[in-house]
């Protein structure tokens, strides 16, 4: 019985990746492991986003899946059964080893993207974000100078964008402790 289950496993899966994608958030900016997992060795950066603002709640109907921002339920139970699976089970559910992540999820119709292109093989889908909903970003404690003169001429260069706050996070090398110190911005 097993065995039959994986092609259709399999199915659903697939047509999920080919169809659905997921923004994946996190309420927290100083855990070292997300910084070495997600950010490239600390070398990345990190977006801050108005969790209020207006983009993360879009849903079109109270049954509607996509377009709103919901908290990742973490099990340390068995994976989604085949019996029992519903979209929001699928894809906001993760296994409870993760829940250091403390994420919130998106799911996006990709066929809405505002650009498509092809990376390596892979197709990336890259969704227009309202310029007000970003509020920070946060350099990697080792981002080269490189990238802070990319992320800084972008900010210049965009209106829109002026009221972005940039920082970098410090590393504890003793205690690998992410640090995070916001500019004073009289506020």
């Amino acid at each position: 019985m097993r065995d039959g289950a994986a092609p259709i496993r399999d199915a659903i899966y697939r047509a999920l990746n080919e169809n659905v994608g997921i923004l994946s958030l996190s309420e927290i900016a100083d855990n070292e492991p997300m910084w070495a997992h997600y950010a490239d060795e600390h070398k990345g950066l990190v977006l801050c986003f108005d969790e209020q603002h207006s983009f993360f709640n879009r849903r079109r109907s109270e049954n509607d899946e996509f377009y709103f921002v919901r908290k990742v339920r973490y099990s340390s139970g068995p994976p989604v059964s085949l019996a029992t699976v519903d979209g929001d089970a699928l894809l906001v559910t993760k296994g409870a080893q993760w829940s250091y992540e403390r994420e919130w999820r998106m799911l996006v119709a990709l066929n809405d993207a505002t650009r498509s292109l092809i990376v390596d093989g892979d197709t990336i889908h890259l969704f227009a974000l309202p310029p007000d909903a970003l509020t920070g970003i946060i350099l990697g404690a080792r981002a080269t100078s490189a990238t802070e003169a990319a992320v800084r001429d972008i900010l210049d260069s965009r209106p829109e964008l002026r009221h972005v706050c940039v920082t970098r996070a410090a590393l504890d090398l003793g205690t690998r402790v992410v640090k995070i110190q916001w500019p004073d911005t009289g506020n």
